[in-house]
């Protein structure tokens, strides 16, 4: 059976959490003392950093962007946690990322490359973080056990021994399904 392509795809570009750090934060709801079946998850093989979210574009765009992130070059640098928190609009647990100079460069510098003539621009202040859980917001869910849960994820990610890694490269992600597909890789500056 052929697959039929779909005219547009969604992408966006990130920094994925490396798995050693990713298995980490995901064993906190092991930890957790609240029973909330309306949260879900993420897969430890999905967290990432999102530095721009582009949306859905039509899969010849992708071959555009792909060569304006080629060209891109930034330092390595060190991306490290920053507490927990919750978006309770958004439904989402996070944990937050400290705003490094060169991580917000780097964010800069890709919204900069992937706005020209305004086609992919955001008006949103960039906020960087990774994503734990979600939950509907239109669900019978506790936003109590959502701010409870914000305080222990805080206290679990100040207890854990790594709570840094080097970003060595940039992703640009299709989101596929329920989890996300590297599309490719574009190695930072030694």
């Amino acid at each position: 059976m052929t697959e039929v392509a779909s005219p547009t795809r969604k992408v966006f570009v990130g920094i994925k959490v490396p798995l050693s750090l990713a298995r980490l934060l995901t064993d906190f709801r092991r930890t957790r003392l609240i029973d909330d079946e309306s949260i879900r998850w993420s897969d430890p093989n999905d967290l990432h950093i999102t530095l721009k979210f582009i949306g859905a574009i039509a899969t010849t765009t992708i071959t555009q962007i792909i060569g304006k992130l080629r060209n891109i070059h930034s330092p390595r640098f060190e991306a490290s946690l920053a507490g927990a928190d919750v978006f309770q609009d958004a439904g989402v647990l996070v944990v937050d990322i400290h705003n490094a100079p060169e991580l917000l460069s780097l964010q800069a510098t890709i919204a900069e490359v992937l706005s020209i003539g305004g086609e992919l621009s955001n008006d949103r202040a960039y906020r960087a973080h990774v994503t734990l859980a979600r939950w509907s917001t239109t669900t019978t869910s506790q936003p109590g056990n959502h701010d409870l849960m914000r305080i222990r994820l805080d206290e679990y990610c100040k207890a854990l021994s790594a709570q840094s890694f080097v970003v060595e490269e940039i992703i640009l992600y299709e989101t596929a399904s329920a989890h996300y597909r590297v599309l490719e890789e574009f190695k930072l500056d030694g």
